[in-house]
């Protein structure tokens, strides 16, 4: 386990390393200047250019790339992320207060998705080969197969504008979350469905399976405590990247459903070119999906003890 670790974090550190600076070198690709954008956000008239030019040397922004870049990760590895260069906030304090908000979506979506996607995955298991099991396999195709933003206009149509069962616009409304925490659910249940199905129908075929049988095991038995926990890593990698994936925003579903949450605010970061944001945002998305898989590694390991995490 210890050895587990260690090659682990020292995976971490490379990937999270490279990802940042590949990011950051992107960022300066990108058209435009964050000093103006600063204006521009503000609906303000541009300045003169030796204003612009005073501006961008108090940021930093005339150094080479990578004495930024190394300026930045310094005062990061630190605990400073850096003040925004879009309304001069800090950039923890941002992350901080839209964090919570993609958090709101993410737990009833991850629940959504794994409680339809298990339940559908194993009654097609018990009902193989039915009219049932068919019949959900043709479901799950088609609900895997529809963009997301497709899933937001027809909910955002139907229960909000027809039968004004839900908000139009999201945010700041009590029961605000239920649309787009549906829509987030939707193509992820049909998607997972099929993969757990076909995962669970290959075990299935096994040769223990058939002497389980024949020795007149229960299905149920089979099914629950042998096909499906064979199975559980399977899941447990499915959970954990679509945790990370609901936690890093959703940026597609939050912009439709006017919601606050780290989708949107990289939305806006990216549009005005705030650097310091954009490279929290992605030091840690990758972050927490080292976190989520190493996790499911473990728990993989506690539930199956034939698993070798070395």
């Amino acid at each position: 386990m210890i050895k587990y670790f260690v090659k682990k974090i020292g995976q971490a550190i490379f990937v999270l390393f490279t990802i940042s600076f590949l990011a950051f070198g992107a960022s300066f690709l990108a058209e435009g200047d964050p000093v103006e954008m600063y204006y521009i956000a503000r609906h303000k008239p541009v300045p003169p250019e030796d204003v612009l030019e005073k501006a961008r040397e108090e940021k930093g922004l005339n150094e080479p790339v990578l004495i930024q870049y190394k300026n930045w990760l310094g005062n990061f590895l630190k605990g400073d992320m850096g003040t925004s260069y879009m309304d001069d906030r800090p950039v923890a304090d941002k992350i901080k207060g839209a964090l919570p908000q993609s958090l709101y979506l993410a737990v009833p979506a991850f629940l959504l998705t794994f409680i339809f996607a298990l339940a559908a995955s194993i009654t097609c298991i018990f009902f193989k080969d039915t009219a049932l099991d068919k019949f959900l396999d043709t479901l799950s195709f088609i609900l895997a197969s529809i963009p997301t933003f497709v899933y937001g206009v027809i909910l955002l149509i139907i229960f909000a504008v027809k039968l004004k069962w839900f908000p139009v616009i999201s945010r700041g409304n009590p029961n605000g979350w239920v649309l787009p925490a549906l829509c987030l659910a939707l193509p992820l249940i049909g998607k997972y469905t099929r993969q757990i199905r076909s995962a669970m129908m290959e075990e299935y075929k096994s040769q223990y399976v058939q002497s389980f049988e024949a020795r007149d095991f229960k299905k149920r038995y089979i099914i629950i405590n042998s096909v499906f926990k064979n199975c559980a890593g399977l899941v447990l990698n499915l959970m954990a990247m679509s945790f990370a994936y609901f936690c890093g925003g959703v940026t597609i579903v939050e912009r439709l459903f006017v919601w606050p949450g780290l989708g949107s605010l990289i939305m806006d970061s990216i549009l005005f070119r705030d650097y310091p944001t954009i490279q929290a945002f992605v030091f840690l998305s990758a972050l927490i999906y080292f976190i989520f898989n190493m996790l499911a590694d473990i728990l993989h390991k506690v539930i199956d003890r034939r698993v070798d995490l070395g």
